[in-house]
């Protein structure tokens, strides 16, 4: 089962994947955009827990193309490494770390992968 936390207004940025409580009983999801930005940004800020986003794990990496190249780590979830592998031989051909870091959610691996060039 996903695991959330509640964004703060810094995560907010355009491309942000997140979810708001609806009426007060079903979770729809959402990307951050132009689209009325400071409406919700006020709403982030006067009622934060009507938000929330899914921590990042395996389905999202999986989403993101990145397959059989990363790691999460298992004592800090949000802790994650990618390696450039030979694909012939696996995780034993092994090339090198491609990125290693603390990343909360997909949103922010995605742009991060886009700027070191993972991902276009």
């Amino acid at each position: 089962m996903a695991e959330y936390y509640t964004p703060t207004l810094e995560d907010f940025t355009i491309g942000f994947e997140y979810e708001f409580l609806t009426g007060g009983v079903e979770w729809k999801k959402f990307v951050f955009d132009m689209d009325r930005p400071q409406a919700v940004l006020e709403n982030v800020r006067d009622y934060p827990t009507t938000f929330r986003v899914k921590y990042l794990d395996e389905e999202d990496l999986k989403e993101l193309g990145i397959n059989g190249i990363s790691r999460l780590s298992k004592s800090s979830p949000h802790n994650i490494t990618l390696y450039e592998i030979d694909e012939t031989k696996g995780l034993q051909g092994i090339r090198n770390v491609l990125f290693k870091g603390t990343i909360k959610n997909k949103s922010e691996l995605r742009r991060i992968l886009k700027q070191v060039g993972i991902i276009k």
